[in-house]
This record gives structure tokens, sequence and C-alpha cells, in this order.
């Protein structure tokens, strides 16, 4: 039984530095105890140089209050959230982090970090907003009332000029039958 218990624990270590994702254990202080080859290629650091340290100072953890996310993780064993990480390089990363905190044999806290990197979701979503904002700003600002109706003959927007025109407010109309 020995004999299993060690080459389960040597195929557990093996599997972790093979996941794609950036996997980090850490103690209750932030002391990263494990650095996965994920971590390593979304951060820039060899995980000989990231391990020993504190994991939020590491990576300039922003975004997020770290003792809040702590406290959290003290009192449930869990903590799930977007943040931003800074890599190596000086990236500034977003991530959404995913955290496990379990008891061991002495009492101790670790902590399992799963990472997915959102950069380029984040950096969409922002483009997004800015676009339909120049939009509306667009629209809003025209002299000609200006209605998008749906399929469904359902008002979908309504400029101010339309409002004016209309006599009505927006909000009586988006969502109503033409």
């Amino acid at each position: 039984a020995r004999r299993e218990v060690e080459i389960q624990l040597s195929n557990q270590a093996e599997l972790m530095d093979h996941a794609y994702e950036p996997l980090i254990i850490r103690d209750a202080e932030g002391v990263i105890r494990s650095w996965n080859r994920g971590a390593e290629v979304l951060y820039g650091w060899p995980a000989a140089e990231a391990l020993g340290r504190r994991t939020h100072v590491l990576l300039r953890t922003e975004g997020v209050s770290v003792a809040e996310m702590d406290a959290q993780l003290e009192r449930t064993g869990r903590w799930e959230g977007e943040l931003f990480h800074t890599a190596r390089d000086g990236r500034r990363v977003a991530v959404e982090a995913r955290m496990n905190a379990r008891r061991v044999g002495d009492g101790r806290m670790i902590v399992l970090e799963s990472i997915r990197d959102i950069t380029d979701r984040t950096q969409a979503e922002a483009a997004l907003r800015e676009s339909e904002e120049r939009f509306r700003s667009t629209m809003d600002n025209m002299l000609e009332g200006c209605q998008i109706i749906g399929r469904d003959c359902r008002y979908i927007y309504i400029n101010d000029a339309a409002e004016r025109h209309n006599r009505r407010p927006k909000g009586e109309l988006i969502g109503k039958r033409y």
C-alpha cells in the first residue's frame, strides 16, 4: 500500500507539472511551494525563482483585497474571482483564479490556485464597451430621430431626437411593439 501511495504522489506531481493551466501551491502566508510549467509560461518566472517567494508580491496582485481573499479562504476554504497579475516582463495579465484551501496533517493551510488567462477576453470587453459608448453618443447627438426596431417589431433603441419627436420617454417604448 505504501508503494501505491508513493506512485500516486509521484504521478500527481507529474500531472500538475504538465497541466496546461497555471497551477500554484502556496501556504497560508502566500509563500509559493509549487509552481508548474503553465505558471512559468504565463508569468515568465522559472519555478526555481518563484519558489519560496510570496505570490502576491511576485505577481503584484491587483483588483482584489488580498486580506479579504485570504479571510474567505480561511472561512470557507474556497475563493474565485477575477484579478490582475503582473508578469516578469511587466505585462498586466487579467486572470480568473480559483483557489481551494486545505489543512494538512500538522494543521497548516495549503492553497491550490488554478489560474486562467483572460486578458484577451477583458480587452475585447473593453473594446466593445468603448464601441457601444461611441455608438450611443453618435446616435443620441443626431438631430434626426433614429429608432432601431427588431424583427419582432419591438423597439430596441430610440435616440434622444426620436424621444422628443414621439413626445414619450424612451423607457415607455423600449421593448414595446411598434
